[in-house]
Parts: C-alpha cells; structure tokens; sequence
C-alpha cells in the first residue's frame, strides 16, 4: 500500500527558515551535503565564515548587475579571514536567507549566524606554538611550517601542523588537496608558500567522494587554482615564464600596500574556476576567482601575519 504524506505551511511562517526545521526533524532534509559544496575551501569551513563569504558574494552579485557584468556565484576570495571582514558586514541583516536573497530582509539565515565583532581562534595558544614554533628564526622555519601542513607530517615538536592563520578549520587540508599533494610540497619548500588551492577536474561526475557535488547525474568540472605567499624576486621570474610559454594561465600578484598590482586578466571580470552541468538545469557556476575581491582582501592576509602568526 502507498501512502502520501502532505506538510501544510502556515503562509505567514518564515519560509525557509521553518520549513526547513520541519524538514530536518523529520529526516527528510540533511542539513549539510556529503561532500563540501566547491565555494567553501580548504581550511575555511568555520560556520560564520560560510555566511560572510555567502553576504559577501551577495552584494557583489548586485554591484555586477549595476554594471552589467556576469553574474557567476561565490568569489572564492570573500572571506578567508577575520577582523576586516566583520567591518564589511557590520551593517548588513543578521539573518541572510541565501546569496540570491535581499540581505536587508529579516527573514534571512540560520539562528546561529548571529553578529559578532571578532571570531576566535577555535585553536589554544600554547597548540598553535607547538606547530609553528616558539620563534621563527629563518625563512626556512617558515616554510617548515607550511610543508608540514600539506604533508600532515609529525614537526619536531612532535605534533602535525593541522591549521594555518589564513583558516580556522583544525582539521588540515581537504581530501581532494591530495590529487596535488607531490605539487603542494614542491611549491612550499620553494618558497610559494599556498594557502588555497584545488586541482583541475575535467567531468568526474557529481557523485564522485573527492570533487563531486551537486545533485546526481551531474559531470563537474575545475580550473586548478592556486592561492599563496611569494617573494618579490620569486614573482617576477615566475610571471617572465608565464607570459613567455603559458598565455593560458592567468594570474593577478598584488603586494602589501598596492603598489605592485599586476595582472593578464580583465580588471573587472571575473573568472569560473568551478563549474557543473546536471540534467534539465543551466549550467551551474558557483565558484569564481574576481579582482575587484582580491584587492578587497589583500590586506587581512596580509596583516594576518603579523596579528595571528
């Protein structure tokens, strides 16, 4: 025998918010996918920093409307870090119901994404000494720090460097982090010190445990990305080979206070690094690399250096 089950909604309830609560007691709502969907990246999946970079890419979907430039998803800059970023936010809705949403609506978001004025760290001082090191006394000691990070080898304090200052989550880096693993290493006792990143992917399909996400039956797809630290000398050899021999690849190098900022993309357009296609639906676009969010960043990850290091 079938049986049909209906759920009536009160039309004045709050819609998302509700139902969705209604959903999930019953088992028929999971409340977070199998795998991290692609706009949450290693290292920054702190439940707060996932709505911030949500709001953040909110509003720069609407400024790309008032200049008619492409609507492509999340900015895969917004945010990583902390104390900058609440200044963006501090005048926005506390309850966001989602990226395409109006954020000045009080129906928006999940109760515990509430406002706050600084997020802590999740990890104790005396851990964070213990993998870094009570003193730095060379380059070489930093670069330790970040190789045993993407190795998760045991430093000689005799403990694994499981987070860095550019994310909160003490966990290391993400499964799909080991597709490139051999290639992370080279970068970081090279001095291209990475604190995102993600391999490329050419249609493995959505149900795949490494880099699927979506619905079934879908093929994703990922431009490789790097995000990192490199010295001044470092980058101007790497950008002579990049524009000799790979047009293809494009970069944008910014320094501290601005006054390097050098790229081969457009200034305003924004690039899809992560993409899928799923059956009787447009193609899906949720993660992009932008300029105008990278130069919004830069200074937090820069200042992180001095205030969480």
């Amino acid at each position: 025998m079938f049986v049909a089950m209906a759920i009536n909604s009160h039309p004045c309830a709050r819609a998302t918010r509700s139902r969705g609560e209604i959903l999930q007691e019953l088992g028929l709502w999971h409340k977070r996918p199998m795998r991290a969907l692609p706009w949450e990246p290693h290292g920054s999946n702190h439940p707060l920093r996932l709505v911030q970079r949500r709001r953040a890419a909110n509003l720069l979907e609407c400024q790309a409307e008032e200049l008619h430039l492409p609507n492509t998803g999340i900015v895969i800059y917004v945010p990583a870090f902390g104390a900058n970023s609440v200044f963006f936010f501090q005048d926005w809705d506390d309850f966001p119901n989602g990226r395409w949403g109006n954020s000045s609506s009080p129906a928006f978001g999940d109760l515990q994404d509430y406002y706050l004025f600084h997020l802590k760290a999740q990890t104790k001082k005396e851990d964070l000494l213990k993998m870094y090191g009570e003193e730095l006394l060379s380059f070489d000691d930093v670069k330790k720090v970040f190789t045993n990070f993407i190795s998760q080898s045991v430093n000689e304090n005799g403990v694994k460097v499981t987070t860095l200052p550019w994310n909160e989550q003490d966990v290391g880096v993400q499964a799909e982090t080991k597709l490139i693993n051999e290639q992370l290493l080279w970068c970081n006792e090279n001095g291209i010190l990475t604190v995102n990143s993600q391999p490329s992917v050419n249609g493995a399909p959505s149900t795949d445990p490494l880099v699927g996400w979506g619905k079934p039956g879908g093929y994703c797809y990922q431009k490789a990305y790097l995000e990192c630290f490199i010295s001044k000398e470092n980058a101007l050899s790497l950008l002579e080979i990049v524009d000799d021999y790979y047009p293809r690849i494009n970069y944008h190098i910014i320094n501290h206070d601005g006054s390097f900022d050098r790229m081969n993309g457009e200034a305003t357009t924004p690039i899809a690094v992560t993409w899928g296609v799923f059956p009787g639906a447009e193609i899906a676009q949720p993660t992009v690399v932008d300029p105008l969010a990278f130069r919004a960043w830069k200074d937090e990850a820069y200042d992180t250096w001095i205030k969480n290091w």
